[in-house]
């Protein structure tokens, strides 16, 4: 994390650091939270929808935060949050075959992370804005 950054954002980096972290090293939790919605585990479905949607709020205030403050360009905050979990799930589920040597998971997270929000943060000469008008 950068000395400058924004509150919102170190905050968004934090979280979505822990999300990744703790898939990495506690794959059974990441396993439970996948067979609540596909698996044999189906009668947890509805509590994790309800807990996706809660980090999906969490993370999407924090985007908007950063919108809303300059630190990012104005971007589509839903689809930036869905990019951003989808990323992390993504990690999450090739770390070990793919990433391992790379670093371990909160390198690889943040060197991941960086190239993303790169692309977010204001000020960017030549960028312009694909975010839909709300």
């Amino acid at each position: 994390m950068v000395a400058s950054e924004t509150e919102p954002l170190a905050a968004l980096r934090k979280l979505l650091r822990l999300d990744v972290v703790l898939g990495v090293e506690h794959k059974e939790l990441a396993q439970l939270w996948l067979s609540s919605f596909f698996g044999e585990n189906r009668q947890f479905a509805g509590t994790a929808a309800e807990v996706f949607e809660e980090y999906l709020r969490l993370v999407l205030d924090l985007v908007r935060k950063c919108v809303d403050n300059g630190t990012f360009r104005k971007v589509d905050e839903r689809l930036a949050s869905y990019t951003l979990l989808g990323l992390n799930e993504l990690i999450i589920a090739f770390y070990d075959q793919l990433l391992r040597d790379w670093g371990d998971a909160a390198e690889v997270h943040e060197a991941v992370l960086d190239m993303i929000l790169e692309g977010m943060k204001a000020g960017k000469k030549g960028r312009k804005s694909r975010a839909k008008s709300k």
